[in-house]
């Protein structure tokens, strides 16, 4: 084990040289097609080639952010390993773009030609530039964190290797927030407080989708003040998965809008449980077959849990 992480450790040292040394050739080439071929004594054609400095790393920036950027291939990493150079370059073009408009307003301030600003081709320039530093902004941790980026939760099921390790590292601080980067999704969601009444049917951890669909469903249909429909169904195995959603399920229990139906589908009385979990399985079935609700889970080890109904498919 300790020679395992000695060796995360390097590797990890390894990758940070390698990502600091190709930015640091980035940077270079930029500073050297900068400077190259360049009258530094006229402020105007500094501004011009700063221009297309920052129109040539845009170009860069669009390479970057294609999925299938042929990047990938001609630089022997896959696009999740390209992106941090995107974040670089973006950075890089939105700071050429300020050095551009500064050296061009200096220029235009000396010959006293400011009324040129007025003109279309230039009002478009810094609207493009404005765009492009709000962007910047937008990406910086602490704003993204605190106004647009909502914490993602991961229901990861333990393997070998990185889920491995990331198991362990749950064990070992539990509550930890991580920093993760997520590739996705695609293809458009529809919006579904469009919707009076919405089904959400889903099967084990593929309810990590719809809880969250169901919850914001809820939270907008409350600040609206508009009566909304859910249907949520969510089909497990086991009942001790309830315990992944017990937050989750309580706060769909709470809501007016919510019906809420959970199917589990192969506890047994032979399986490895307790027996007040299988005498309550079968009290929960007869109590769905009867059409009683209100049926709870507190059978099932998880008193803190109130559901709409419960059924044990044996």
């Amino acid at each position: 084990m300790a020679l395992e992480s000695l060796v995360q450790s390097c590797e990890g040292s390894c990758n940070i040289v390698e990502r600091w040394s190709l930015y640091s050739i980035y940077w270079a080439v930029n500073l050297v097609l900068a400077l190259t071929d360049v009258d530094l004594t006229s402020l105007k054609y500094v501004a011009k080639r700063l221009g297309w400095i920052s129109v040539t790393n845009f170009v860069l920036l669009v390479f970057l952010a294609l999925k299938n950027t042929p990047l990938a291939p001609l630089s022997g990493h896959s696009y999740e390993k390209l992106r941090p150079l995107h974040k670089t370059a973006g950075y890089t073009c939105i700071f050429t773009t300020f050095l551009h408009a500064s050296v061009y307003l200096s220029s235009y301030g000396i010959s006293g030609d400011l009324e040129n600003m007025r003109q279309t081709k230039n009002l478009a320039g810094a609207m493009a530039g404005l765009a492009m530093v709000i962007l910047g902004f937008s990406t910086i941790a602490w704003l993204a964190r605190n106004y647009y980026e909502y914490p993602a939760e991961f229901l990861i099921r333990k393997y070998d290797g990185y889920t491995g390790s990331l198991y362990e590292a749950a064990q070992n601080q539990p509550g930890k927030i991580l920093r993760c980067s997520i590739d996705g999704g695609y293809g458009q969601v529809p919006d579904f407080t469009d919707f009076d009444r919405v089904i959400l049917v889903a099967g084990g951890s593929g309810s990590t989708f719809t809880f969250s669909i169901a919850l914001d469903m809820i939270k907008e249909a409350t600040a609206s003040d508009v009566h909304k429909t859910i249907d949520f169904i969510w089909a497990v195995k086991r009942s001790e998965s309830l315990q992944w959603f017990e937050q989750e399920i309580n706060q769909l229990q709470e809501s007016e809008h919510v019906n809420l139906f959970i199917y589990v589908t192969s506890d047994r009385k032979s399986d490895k449980t307790s027996d007040s979990l299988s005498l309550a399985s079968t009290g929960a079935i007869d109590d769905a077959e009867k059409g009683k609700e209100g049926v709870t889970d507190q059978a099932f080890g998880l008193p803190s849990i109130h559901v709409t109904r419960i059924v044990v498919l044996e």
